[in-house]
């Protein structure tokens, strides 16, 4: 079982198919974003999990979907 951080943040987040990243509530499990880390991202009121692909300066790059693992 995934053991997620409880504090929240806003990040600049972009899902693979936008063109702009969004700022978005996220939830990490460790202390910082890793690629290859699982991250829960807050999208219309409720969680979505997704895959972070890349770190770019403060843009999490992050998959979603069936394409995760």
């Amino acid at each position: 079982m995934t053991q997620w951080n409880e504090r929240r943040h806003l990040q600049l987040v972009q899902f693979e198919w936008e063109d702009e990243p969004q700022w978005r509530g996220v939830r990490l499990m460790g202390e910082s974003a890793q690629v290859g880390d699982p991250v829960r991202v807050t999208v219309a009121g409720i969680e979505v999990e997704g895959r972070i692909r890349a770190v770019e300066s403060s843009i999490l790059r992050v998959l979603v979907g069936r394409r995760l693992y």
